[in-house]
């Protein structure tokens, strides 16, 4: 159970760090900083669902990754023999354990970690 705690743990870091990369990416002046003229169209049609949720806002942003990183989290753990979960609640619980705790340490490496103060 540690070793799955461990790989869940360096999981969730590294698309922590995915996230920031992605975030930082799309500002204006960076290499797809283009992408804020697709949210500024999706802003103006009020299609805030997709505007906030792929790039408009950090919270959104920070949920979405993590949601979608569910999938690759699973496939991973069962791919390297460490899924340590049985039964459906049980799984159900813990992947929205994971998503609160990825939302919650992507939007502290895009907001807070590396402020600049």
């Amino acid at each position: 159970m540690l070793t799955f705690l461990l790989y869940t743990a360096i999981f969730l870091i590294a698309i922590a760090g995915f996230t920031k990369m992605l975030h930082t990416s799309i500002q204006p002046g960076q290499m797809f900083g283009a992408w804020q003229n697709q949210l500024q169209k999706w802003a103006e049609q009020d299609k805030t669902f997709l505007h906030h949720w792929l790039g408009g806002c950090e919270i959104c942003t920070s949920s979405f990754v993590s949601f979608m990183s569910i999938p690759v989290y699973m496939a991973f753990m069962y791919g390297i023999d460490a899924w340590q979960l049985h039964g459906l609640i049980v799984n159900i619980i813990w992947l929205i354990i994971y998503w609160s705790l990825g939302t919650n340490l992507n939007l502290l490496f895009l907001v807070k970690l590396f402020e600049k103060k």
